[in-house]
């Protein structure tokens, strides 16, 4: 997530009720594009998208609750095909 925002969790903007998994959770609702660098390209939004939603799924506070590396792998796999195309 930090690559992509290019914000480090121990960013002055965060606080006790805003983390960057929070900022970016609560900003994807709206358009994932305000939280990402600008550096970026914009052209590959929906790629970026779907890694930014599949890091959150990676961070879910209870492990149960985390997705397994194996799907992952499969979804970046499909994220990088798409991207390529």
């Amino acid at each position: 997530m930090e690559m992509f925002t290019r914000k480090k969790p121990t960013n002055e903007m965060f606080s006790e009720e805003l983390t960057l998994k929070t900022w970016i959770s609560e900003s994807m609702a709206n358009s994932s594009m305000e939280v990402v660098d600008s550096n970026l390209d914009s052209q590959h939004g929906k790629e970026i998208h779907d890694i930014l939603a599949l890091a959150l799924r990676c961070c879910e506070d209870s492990p149960e609750a985390r997705i397994n590396m194996t799907y992952v792998t499969t979804s970046l796999i499909k994220i990088k095909t798409s991207f390529i195309r």
